[in-house]
């Protein structure tokens, strides 16, 4: 998957997996992640968002779910996409 990729080139870093998926923005100097309180964080052109963009994924389950799941052993090798 694109979010799988993405966090293997973020080797494993949450945060630098969140600036490449684009669930940062910045106020003034400061980066920050997203909040998707109304609609100025939220991106619905595909063609705007960066490859991998999951805004439903954070704002509803929180990053915490997000993290564990590309944590998973199962990401470690391809085997997951074999056929039984």
């Amino acid at each position: 998957s694109v979010q799988k990729r993405k966090w293997r080139q973020s080797k494993g870093d949450f945060e630098q997996f969140c600036k490449k998926i684009g669930w940062t923005t910045t106020d003034g100097e400061v980066e920050r992640k997203k909040r998707w309180f109304g609609a100025s964080e939220f991106t619905y052109d595909v063609k705007k968002a960066p490859e991998g963009h999951l805004p439903l994924t954070s704002a509803l389950r929180g990053t915490s779910l997000i993290k564990k799941l590309l944590e998973h052993p199962v990401w470690d090798n391809d085997d997951w996409k074999k056929a039984p």
